[in-house]
């Protein structure tokens, strides 16, 4: 049994424009990459970096993942 994943094209980011990335890369990526930094969420510094294996397998992982989620909610609303 597998999971696929879907895609998004660079256009679809850009024009989402998000206010905050997850993201398993380090938000610096993000800032410094010219075509990221462009975005909302990397201009605000709302990217930050998550443990995709936790985000990612279904399981008790995914407990973690809702704290990691909390904790996050904490900061940024």
């Amino acid at each position: 049994m597998g999971f696929s994943w879907g895609q998004v094209s660079m256009e679809y980011i850009l024009k989402m424009n998000p206010d905050l990335i997850l993201t398993e890369l380090a938000p610096e990526v993000f800032q410094k990459d010219p075509f990221f930094g462009r975005l909302a969420a990397a201009r605000k510094k709302q990217v930050y970096q998550i443990d995709v294996n936790t985000f990612s397998r279904p399981g008790p992982r995914l407990i973690e993942a809702l704290k990691d989620l909390a904790s996050l909610q904490e900061k940024t609303f």
